[in-house]
């Protein structure tokens, strides 16, 4: 399950910088030498970067290296660094916990109130707490080191009673709104108890925590409790095993998955099973059919929340297919040991129900559209004309 924010919609204001010299070639090469190598024993998605792009993107690495020992000063190399990782083209590989680092000490510090394993994260973050500041100073857009915070709306509802539908536009599930938003979520559905349908539009939700669609939404609409099986493949690297050595893997079970790629039917791999159980809390008495409307930006947690509302029937997945990144948990932290920064990648590549590698869900029922409003309306337009594929059993 997935804890932490991964859409960022704000920067928080850097803290006074400490005093770290200008890198030497022998530390940035040392550096740099460390993240290959720690990414080639535990990145699980270098071979379908190679079937996407043609290309193997480890066999980069000497042009790579020149850039590093071309770089002139600390500023140059943070820059590059990010372009390195960012030229992995994956959603959760980035320099995130560097630019926000006391977003995710915060968050993975409540984490750990609630589940021990994130320990991990915390003392990984914490190594880097002295230099933090300086590489954030270091790419300071102004003169006073601040930069505003943007504020979105991130929930809406509204009701369409000639149509017994309620619709919920969840744009985040980012933590912070839990409280205030479960709250509106509570009085919503409480009026829509006689209802034949509620829509959930996570429309551009790029993701969040897992506990908001949980707690806030899931937890109110069951009766019975409910699992989640999920199933996860990672390399036996050193990095891996420390951030899960709590978890139970096993080998020699991908030769069952016939439908992963080769490359992960091999002992590089293990193996983990996971099932969480859903409990009722306080449910909303709504007997009518959840739809789930997403599009292609449906990212990490929402594309979480869309699998798990597939794989279990709870909901119907309409609209376009998602942006993937939802079977799986938190990434993994990388510091680098001489300059402190600290990149993220992720570690468990998650696998559907038929053992085949996750990489998006894709929809019950294909809705296009040129943007948001227009799927919504014709996702309305359908219960009016009374679909047959998505009217109700009552």
């Amino acid at each position: 399950m997935k804890y932490i924010l991964f859409s960022f919609f704000f920067v928080i204001q850097p803290i006074a910088s400490c005093n770290i010299k200008e890198l030497t070639v022998e530390e940035k090469v040392s550096d740099f030498t460390f993240l290959i190598e720690t990414l080639k024993c535990n990145y699980p998605y270098f071979d379908a970067y190679e079937c996407k792009y043609g290309e193997s993107w480890l066999s980069k690495s000497e042009f790579f290296l020149d850039r590093v020992l071309a770089s002139r000063n600390n500023k140059e190399y943070l820059v590059l660094i990010d372009s390195i990782v960012e030229s992995l083209h994956h959603k959760h590989v980035d320099l995130a916990p560097t630019y926000h680092w006391e977003l995710f000490r915060s968050r993975y510090g409540e984490a750990c109130l609630m589940n021990s394993r994130y320990m991990a994260w915390v003392n990984t973050l914490d190594q880097s707490q002295n230099e933090i500041s300086y590489w954030n100073n270091l790419l300071a857009k102004d003169e006073t080191n601040v930069l505003k915070t943007k504020e979105e709306i991130t929930y809406k509802d509204s009701l369409m009673p000639e149509l017994k539908t309620a619709i919920l536009r969840i744009s985040s599930f980012d933590m912070e709104h839990l409280r205030e938003d479960s709250r509106k979520i509570n009085e919503f559905l409480h009026l829509t108890s006689s209802y034949n349908y509620i829509i959930i539009d996570i429309q551009g939700n790029k993701g969040g925590s897992s506990l908001y669609w949980i707690k806030g939404i899931v937890n109110r609409l069951i009766y019975r409790p409910l699992y989640f099986k999920r199933c996860f493949v990672f390399k036996n690297g050193k990095q891996n095993n420390f951030f899960f050595s709590r978890e139970k893997a096993t080998n020699g079970n991908l030769k069952l998955f016939s439908a992963l790629p080769p490359s992960f039917r091999t002992d590089t791999f293990k193996v983990i099973e996971e099932t969480t159980t859903f409990y009722p809390t306080l449910p909303v008495p709504f007997k009518g059919k959840i739809l789930i409307l997403t599009d292609s930006k449906v990212f990490s947690a929402a594309d979480e929340f869309a699998s798990f509302a597939q794989s279990a029937s709870w909901a119907t997945i309409v609209g376009e297919t998602t942006g993937g990144g939802g079977v799986g948990t938190d990434p993994v932290l990388i510091r680098l040991p001489f300059s402190g920064i600290i990149i993220r990648y992720p570690a468990l590549a998650g696998l559907n129900t038929n053992g085949s590698l996750h990489s998006e869900t894709i929809p019950d029922i294909e809705i296009r559209g040129t943007d948001p409003n227009e799927r919504l309306h014709r996702l309305i337009d359908m219960i009016r004309l009374k679909s047959p594929f998505i009217i109700p059993t009552l």
